[in-house]
């Protein structure tokens, strides 16, 4: 059985800082999250992190207690967390996803003109997370 767990977060980083930061937070994860056999999902847009991380229940919340502390962002908030049957996405050790126009039109249907996942309740992160299982990945190279 699965584990998932879900959170948003908004960045401390500068606008210069940001491209650099987040290259070094999917380098890292990719990394970890290959070794330890957990999958997940980056989006970042607006300045708001969204990540779902999934695997292994000790080994998913070692992480988040890392991921809780890290400087580069703030107002850590856990939207979901729940065993799962199935992983969303089990091909990536780290997926990211960069702004979409698909996750626009979706916060826009939730009557915000941004990204914020606080918005989010448990129907409507759902639906993200189908959005987000689809979209193409992005590199960050």
């Amino acid at each position: 059985m699965n584990y998932q767990i879900c959170y948003a977060s908004q960045t401390t980083s500068s606008h210069e800082q940001l491209m650099v930061d987040l290259r070094e937070i999917l380098t890292t994860a990719m990394h970890f999250n290959y070794i330890h056999k957990i999958q997940g999902v980056l989006y970042f847009a607006d300045n708001y992190f969204f990540q779902c991380l999934e695997g292994e229940q000790q080994q998913v919340l070692t992480l988040l207690d890392s991921i809780k502390k890290d400087p580069r962002h703030s107002h850590f908030h856990v939207l979901d967390e729940r065993s799962a049957e199935h992983a969303n996405f089990k091909d990536w050790s780290m997926k990211y996803v960069r702004k979409r126009s698909e996750v626009k039109s979706f916060f826009a249907e939730l009557g915000s003109n941004t990204f914020n996942p606080y918005l989010l309740n448990p129907t409507s992160l759902e639906r993200l997370l189908e959005i987000l299982k689809d979209v193409q990945a992005e590199t960050h190279g």
